[in-house]
């Protein structure tokens, strides 16, 4: 996937992105995820072509994430953008903190309690937003 800015959207990227800087230059930098390629938000899912496929959807579409468990507890994401990635198919990822809302605070390594955020089973929606 290549993603191509118009002149206006680098523009007014370049804006926020020197707004956001005077206050705090790592919450600018922190926008970008260059090793993946992933620019300007961090509110992504990254899933393999086939997945998006498979769930009628289009990359850039909007969806919410929920956590796939039955503890009574309702935990979404929403308003995620579908990106196509290399990952291997069934699997999804997003960043933290952002999709931090999704992990059950028992869900956790046995011996070294470590939140188990790399395994998270979640449902895949259209978003609400």
């Amino acid at each position: 996937m290549k993603l191509e800015w118009t002149r206006a959207a680098r523009v007014d990227r370049r804006s926020i992105y020197d707004h956001i800087e005077t206050d705090n230059p790592r919450a600018a930098a922190d926008l970008d995820d260059r090793f993946r390629g992933i620019y300007g938000s961090r509110h992504v899912v990254l899933m393999h072509r086939n997945d998006i496929d498979r769930f009628s959807l289009k990359e850039g579409d909007l969806v919410a994430l929920k956590t796939a468990v039955n503890d009574g507890v309702d935990r979404r994401v929403d308003g995620l953008r579908v990106v196509a990635y290399e990952i291997p198919e069934g699997c999804i990822a997003g960043y933290y903190p952002e999709c931090n809302p999704l992990l059950p605070l028992w869900h956790h390594a046995e011996k070294s309690k470590t939140p188990a955020a790399k395994s998270i089973p979640v449902r895949v929606k259209a978003s609400i937003i």
